[in-house]
């Protein structure tokens, strides 16, 4: 085992965040595959993070859920002018595509409700983290090279470790989804894949 990444990887300072698996963005009958979008990245990280949440679980590390929403009173004119315009809308709030997919929070574990791509912005997130005093992040979810890319940028920014689980986060082309990859690996995280995380955590 790596001591160093054992050390950042430590379950009492670490916690997996997983951003927006919902169904617009991962179930075939969502927004997104209705726009013409390639869901099969999303929903396969989907299914891996399922996997991953049930082991961290396991280790006592926290699991914290993003949820995007959208309605009326969060949606600018400069977001809807990029957003809205040629696209179905997506993540309306109280509707089936904002649900989530392929996973469920517990009951207890927290669920950050989000208005813009980072997890970050204008959320309870960062607080919650320093109630709990996380210092590793451990990102899953989608889409790699936008909430999960911000998210990784903003969290950094505010001096947390940065993993990027990178088989349970997944975007529209292979492509994308690697260029995030290299990204935040030159920029502000370390980018793993599941197995080599759970290599480190010890059963307790």
């Amino acid at each position: 085992m790596d001591p160093e990444l054992k050390q950042l990887l430590d379950p009492k300072y670490s916690a997996v965040l997983v951003i927006d698996i919902q169904n617009d963005a991962c179930h075939p009958e969502g927004a997104y595959a209705r726009r013409g979008r390639d869901i099969s990245l999303r929903q396969g990280a989907a299914h891996k993070a399922a996997e991953f949440i049930k082991a961290a679980r396991r280790f006592n590390v926290p699991v914290i859920f993003t949820k995007a929403i959208h309605n009326q009173w969060v949606e600018s004119p400069t977001w809807l002018k990029r957003h809205r315009r040629t696209q179905e809308p997506g993540y309306l709030e109280g509707t089936w595509g904002a649900e989530f997919y392929a996973v469920k929070p517990l009951n207890g574990e927290a669920i950050v409700v989000k208005h813009r791509y980072s997890a970050f912005f204008r959320t309870d997130l960062e607080t919650i983290l320093r109630s709990r005093g996380i210092s590793t992040l451990l990102l899953t979810g989608g889409g790699t090279g936008a909430c999960v890319e911000s998210t990784a940028r903003d969290g950094f920014m505010l001096d947390y470790d940065i993993i990027v689980v990178s088989d349970c986060c997944g975007t529209t082309t292979l492509k994308d989804h690697v260029l995030a990859l290299e990204r935040m690996t030159r920029l502000c995280g370390t980018v793993l894949e599941s197995n080599e995380i759970l290599e480190q955590w010890t059963p307790l």
